[in-house]
């Protein structure tokens, strides 16, 4: 009994999941004002390989500690929500998103073309794009 029901089931699984397809969202979230009187927010425009990239840099205030950095890749849409989650009440991390140049949180261009692209020799090109 329960085989023959499991076929309708599945057919009205796939037919709602098909239909609740989540595009992203392409408006970049504000920085919260708290968050920019803790932070120097900086941006800074590049060339590597031909492509050109967007760095977001949140630098907390000048500290005798060690930082800890996080950084985030779409970092049009990533970064503004990494520096609003971080607690004000502990070490505040130095934060870097990597994005386009564009006004968008997602670039779709650049997103298939990484996806198509050889995964692993990325590897070797993120090692020389953070060295730099």
């Amino acid at each position: 009994m329960f085989s023959f029901l499991r076929l309708p089931f599945l057919f009205c699984l796939l037919m709602f999941t098909q239909s609740t397809q989540a595009e992203p969202d392409f408006k970049i979230p504000p920085i919260q004002e708290s968050m920019k009187k803790m932070y120097q927010i900086q941006q800074k425009d590049f060339t590597f390989e031909g492509k050109h990239y967007r760095l977001f840099i949140a630098v907390p205030p000048k500290t005798s500690k060690k930082l800890t950095a996080l950084y985030t890749l779409d970092g049009n849409a990533q970064f503004p929500i990494a520096v609003n989650a971080v607690n004000p009440n502990k070490p505040l991390p130095l934060i870097v998103g990597i994005g386009y140049v564009s006004d968008k949180a997602y670039v779709i261009e650049f997103i298939s073309i990484l996806h198509l692209g050889k995964p692993f020799s990325l590897v070797g090109k993120w090692l020389i794009f953070t060295s730099k």
